[in-house]
């Protein structure tokens, strides 16, 4: 609750902003987060890789390189490591660089090709 703090993060295992049955309903965390005006919230569990704000809308990093969480609408990332049976998405990671004011998110992908950066800020 501080006034004090730049940017608020939660660190998830399944993706809150999908309500389904593999993903259950996080209504709750969701709107946590934006009631305490979350920067961002980083999530695995579907092995892919998505980028969306709060409510639900995909953003293209490669498009939208700035998300401006004092807006009101975090983001949501999602990065899958592996164990993707299907093969639908990117086995990748993400490096996040954070200073005092911005957080930078590189996804790199196992093949070490690096996606389009954003910026949180």
């Amino acid at each position: 609750k501080s006034p004090n703090v730049r940017f608020r993060l939660i660190f998830i295992h399944v993706n809150p902003a999908i309500t389904d049955g593999h993903h259950g309903n996080n209504s709750k965390i969701m709107k946590i987060a934006s009631d305490y005006k979350v920067s961002a919230i980083f999530c695995g569990h579907s092995h892919s890789y998505s980028t969306n704000y709060f409510n639900g809308t995909e953003f293209n990093p490669s498009i939208t390189s700035i998300i401006n969480s004092n807006e009101g609408n975090g983001a949501v990332i999602q990065a899958g490591l592996g164990g993707n049976t299907n093969k639908a998405g990117t086995d990748m990671y993400l490096r996040v660089n954070v200073n005092q004011s911005n957080i930078t998110v590189q996804p790199i992908t196992f093949n070490h090709t690096m996606l389009s950066a954003f910026t949180i800020i």
